[in-house]
C-alpha cells in the first residue's frame, strides 16, 4: 500500500561573516524522518529564499529611481549605471551527493545599499513555481570576487564587518510503499 508522507515546510538559514573560512554556508539539503524503524528520504521543492547584505566595505550606491515616464532607454541607462557601481558576488551552486561536484545556478550581484541590500534567489531554484532537489543534494552558496574583494573585516567609525545572511524556506515531499510484513520502500532514493 503506498503511503503519502505529510509535506513539510523547512526553514532554511545562513550566514557569511568576513571571518568564515572558506566564505560559502551550505543553506539546504533534504532532510528524512523515520518511519516504522525505516529512514524515509524527502525531495525538497525550493519555494523562497532571501539574501540580506551588508557590505560596508565597498562605497554606498543608490538603487535606481524608475519614474513611469522613463523611456525603455533611461530606464536601461539607470540600471546600467547601478549595474556598474562596486559590488561583491554570491555564487548558488547545486552540489552532489559525494561532494565532489558543484553545478552552479546562478551569480547574484550585492551592493552597499543602505540599510541593506535585500535581493532574492527565486529566480535561480523557482523559474517554474518550485525548483526540486533531490534527496542528498545541497545548495551551497560562495561568495566571490567581483573586482572588490571577498567579504571583509571594516574599521572606522560606524562601520561594521561585512556579512552576508540567507533565509527562506522549502516544502518537502516523500512516500513509501509499505509491502508484506511491514516493510517499507521509500520512493524517494
Amino acid at each position: 500500500m503506498a503511503i503519502l508522507m505529510p509535506d513539510r515546510t523547512r526553514q532554511i538559514v545562513g550566514k557569511i561573516f568576513a571571518t568564515s573560512n572558506p566564505q560559502s554556508a551550505t543553506i539546504y539539503t533534504p532532510s528524512s524522518a523515520s518511519v516504522l524503524g525505516t529512514t524515509v528520504n524527502y525531495n525538497g521543492g525550493m519555494a523562497r529564499i532571501r539574501v540580506c547584505a551588508f557590505l560596508d566595505s565597498i562605497p554606498e550606491t543608490h538603487a535606481p529611481v524608475i519614474l513611469p515616464t522613463d523611456t525603455l532607454a533611461q530606464k536601461e541607462q539607470k540600471n546600467q549605471f547601478f549595474r556598474s557601481a562596486p559590488k561583491k558576488g554570491l555564487m548558488a551552486y547545486l552540489e552532489s551527493p559525494t561532494g565532489s561536484e558543484r553545478y552552479e545556478a546562478g551569480l547574484i550581484d550585492l551592493y552597499n545599499v543602505k540599510p541593506n541590500f535585500l535581493t532574492g534567489v527565486n529566480e535561480f531554484f523557482s523559474d517554474l513555481r518550485i525548483f526540486g532537489i533531490q534527496f542528498g543534494w545541497k545548495i551551497v552558496v560562495v561568495v566571490v570576487d567581483r573586482g572588490h574583494g571577498l567579504l571583509q573585516t571594516n574599521t572606522g567609525e560606524n562601520q561594521q564587518n561585512d556579512y552576508i545572511s540567507i533565509t527562506g524556506f522549502a516544502d518537502e515531499t516523500s512516500s513509501f510503499l509499505q509491502g508484506d510484513n511491514d516493510t517499507i520502500y521509500n520512493f524517494v532514493v
